[in-house]
């Protein structure tokens, strides 16, 4: 007798990308990933960004899906941010995740 396999997950991925790309969102906005790119140290762009918890010149924390990211640096600002994307600016010397 042979197992069935739980293609699931990769089914929602699927779904959520192709959701995605209709509606004009980030893909990580309707799977609840999150997706950082990072621009050398000095500017980290974050999608699936739930929110800000807390914002100073040397350290900021934004909600991500089931996790929080502490960046922490000199100079660091919000340089722009959209439903579930958010920009990070400044000199970036850490990125920590805490679950």
């Amino acid at each position: 007798m042979q197992k069935k396999q739980n293609r699931e997950p990769e089914a929602h991925g699927k779904l959520g990308a192709s959701l995605a790309r209709v509606l004009l969102l980030p893909e990580s906005s309707l799977t609840g990933s999150v997706r950082i790119e990072c621009n050398a140290n000095r500017e980290a762009v974050v999608e699936g960004c739930g929110g800000i918890l807390e914002y100073h010149d040397a350290l900021i924390r934004l909600t991500a899906g089931k996790m929080v990211l502490r960046f922490t640096g000199r100079g660091l600002s919000i340089g722009g941010m959209s439903q579930g994307c958010a920009v990070v600016t400044g000199i970036i010397e850490s990125i920590e995740f805490v679950t």
